[in-house]
């Protein structure tokens, strides 16, 4: 048993780092995709940010290495990032052996995160300096 975890843990810690190879690798060809994506008809038709705008120049600032760009583009995706990688590495902790929780699993942490995001949806629309048009 011990010679699978030891394995897993290998494993583990190798991933990402062939992960952000492949985004090194892939980055331009990732960037050239972007041009395809059409504009946000809710916004066109609305003239209000639905909760995905911004969502792809927010992905391309980060591939840009540009994180408080990104930030104003949208926050979600970044928030949704730190949360990733914070269970990745309670993953690895776990499978070295170590329990270590980074992300709480409580309903107060939820429904504050969950309550912070629908509130940050909802006044980016309007108080103009929280995100970039």
């Amino acid at each position: 048993m011990n010679v699978i975890k030891k394995h897993l843990s290998v494993i583990l810690a190798i991933l990402p780092l062939v992960f952000i190879f492949a985004l090194i690798c892939l980055r331009n060809k990732l960037l050239s995709l972007s041009a395809y994506f059409p504009d946000c008809r809710f916004r066109s038709q609305t003239g209000l940010l639905c909760p995905a705008c911004g969502n792809t120049r927010c992905v391309i600032s980060m591939l840009n290495g540009h994180f408080i760009t990104a930030l104003q583009y949208n926050m979600i995706p970044p928030v949704l990032c730190i949360l990733a990688v914070a269970g990745y590495i309670e993953l690895f902790l776990s499978s070295a052996g170590i329990r270590k929780k980074l992300i709480p699993r409580n309903y107060i942490f939820l429904a504050v995160l969950l309550t912070a995001t629908a509130l940050y949806l909802v006044l980016r629309n309007c108080i103009p300096w929280l995100t970039i048009a």
